[in-house]
């Protein structure tokens, strides 16, 4: 997973990690509270032709 803009030396060389990962993978699935797909994984998916799977958002009972 993908928290945000890194900053420090060591959290950007966790967040290159996670997206290098991702270059392994057979599928990427990925989740998102907002209405459209993640950049940081559609990026990887497109990159390293590694097919993506949206996670729908599922609303909460009122």
């Amino acid at each position: 997973m993908h928290f945000g803009i890194e900053t420090d030396t060591d959290s950007l060389f966790d967040t290159i990690t996670e997206f290098f990962s991702m270059q392994k993978a057979l599928i990427i699935y990925s989740y998102s509270v907002y209405n459209w797909d993640s950049g940081f994984a559609k990026a990887a998916s497109l990159i390293f032709n590694v097919p993506m799977v949206r996670i729908p958002r599922i609303e909460a009972w009122k």
